[in-house]
């Protein structure tokens, strides 16, 4: 989505109580685009990482030595990820999880929240204890430090 689509200065001047405010729908906008930019940028880094683990995943199946106690591989469920181009994010993704507790995050949501920031953090420059204190004041994970340092690994 450019940003072009969304920032728009065409809408009806106000006249008296009819009409828009061009300045605040034009702001109102422009805050859309910015979080339309993030949502983009923080799909990136998820796929980034997401190819990153398919790689390490080939490598331990193709180095290992006997069994593992790993079930044997199956059809990869993000393989129709990469085909869905014209879609939106939103039609890709799948509908809400089952909360598990009330504050409606789903099983491993909270983590992967964690990961997502950690990675865009880092991506973005940010030290690694500025990164850990962050995910740990927006998200309730067991191990801040030790998440952060994965991410920053798998980033490596």
């Amino acid at each position: 989505m450019e940003r072009e689509h969304v920032v728009r200065d065409d809408f009806p001047r106000a006249h008296g109580s009819e009409g828009f405010d061009v300045d605040s729908v034009g702001a109102h906008l422009a805050a859309v685009a910015a979080h339309v930019a993030a949502l983009e940028a923080r799909i990136n880094a998820l796929q980034v990482e997401c190819e990153t683990l398919r790689g390490q995943l080939a490598d331990a199946r193709e180095h290992e030595e006997g069994p593992s106690g790993l079930p044997e591989p199956g059809p990869d469920p993000l393989a129709n990820l990469g085909g869905e181009e014209d879609k939106s994010p939103a039609e890709t993704l799948p509908a809400d999880p089952e909360p598990d507790d009330a504050a409606g995050v789903a099983p491993g949501e909270d983590e992967a929240a964690a990961r997502m920031l950690a990675s865009k953090l880092a991506m973005g420059g940010t030290s690694r204890d500025t990164i850990v204190m962050q995910v740990a004041a927006e998200h309730e994970v067991a191990n801040p430090g030790a998440l952060v340092d994965d991410v920053l690994a798998r980033l490596a």
